[in-house]
């Protein structure tokens, strides 16, 4: 994992052409200040919509998630007051939107993950959180995704 740590930073800083060959000679060049994710982020509309309208209750149908409706919540909001006073007011609580089974709501002003027993276990939450204050930890066994009709 060493070795790959700086190959997106290298290619997003000098482009394809040039990013390629110097990450690979990485270890020999000196190491560049990378400003966190949250910093370099900005708010665009997603321009590529699919022909067909899927909503986010198809979706969770057709993995045929199987949980215990009443097992511990195996997602975490580290800390609240990230989410309430940073993220939301700048991307305006994204997790509510990109987790395809609509896990987490916002409840009295509050993101929560409200439907954990939905999980589609993609991990989405937890890699795409602007401030990484989402943790999926494994939940109980034998449950999760079927996903019959794939």
């Amino acid at each position: 994992m060493a070795s790959a740590k700086n190959f997106r930073q290298t290619v997003a800083k000098f482009g394809p052409l040039q990013g390629m060959p110097l990450s690979i000679l990485g270890g020999l060049l000196p190491q560049f200040h990378i400003e966190p994710d949250y910093k370099e982020m900005t708010r665009q509309r997603y321009r590529l919509k699919p022909s067909i309208r899927f909503d986010k209750d198809t979706f969770t149908a057709l993995a045929c998630t199987e949980h215990r409706e009443e097992q511990p919540s195996h997602l975490t909001i580290l800390d609240s007051a990230v989410c309430r006073q940073k993220c939301t007011p700048v991307f305006h609580s994204p997790c509510i939107t990109y987790c395809p089974a609509g896990v987490y709501e916002c409840i009295h002003e509050v993101v929560k993950p409200a439907n954990p027993s939905n999980c589609l276990h993609c991990k989405t939450c937890q890699r795409k959180c602007p401030f990484d204050n989402i943790r999926w930890t494994c939940p109980e066994p034998n449950g999760g995704p079927k996903y019959k009709t794939m």
